[in-house]
């Protein structure tokens, strides 16, 4: 079984590991950047979506605004300020989780011996495994393995 998971830092992870070429620390660093950048904007969005809400309820408006296009706008306010950033948020957490260094690498007994060909190839760049990487690496069959019962 290659991966139960589904997102773009397994994919990415896996691609590199059947190209046999590990993953650039710049690319490491770009998609990190790239999910901290997303979990700013996701708080920003919470933030400005509440403001407006606050506004729309509390501040007299210069126009008459029926009753029910008040509550409307406050709904949908309050709807963009919960739902997106929950789940995007949530999102970007896990991929940063994905992409922390981690001291230990897979086990061993684990690995097929293209795994064993990604891990040299990392340990020569000079860096620590990602979480993402140690989990696909665990998670395939070794090279000599069958899977008949």
């Amino acid at each position: 079984m290659i991966s139960r998971r589904n997102n773009a830092i397994h994919q990415r992870v896996c691609e590199a590991l059947k190209a046999q070429s590990p993953l650039p620390l710049e690319e490491i660093i770009a998609l990190r950047k790239k999910s901290r950048r997303a979990v700013r904007l996701f708080k920003a969005t919470f933030w400005v979506a509440i403001i407006i809400f606050n506004l729309a309820l509390w501040v007299p408006l210069p126009f008459a605004l029926s009753t029910t296009a008040l509550m409307t706008i406050c709904a949908i306010c309050l709807f963009v300020a919960f739902v997106p950033p929950i789940f995007g948020i949530r999102e970007h957490q896990r991929r940063l989780d994905l992409l922390q260094e981690s001291s230990a690498g897979p086990k061993r007994s684990l690995v097929g011996s293209a795994g064993r060909t990604y891990l040299e190839k990392v340990k020569e760049e000079g860096r620590l495994l990602v979480k993402a990487e140690v989990e696909i690496l665990e998670e395939r069959q070794p090279a000599g393995a069958s899977e008949s019962n």
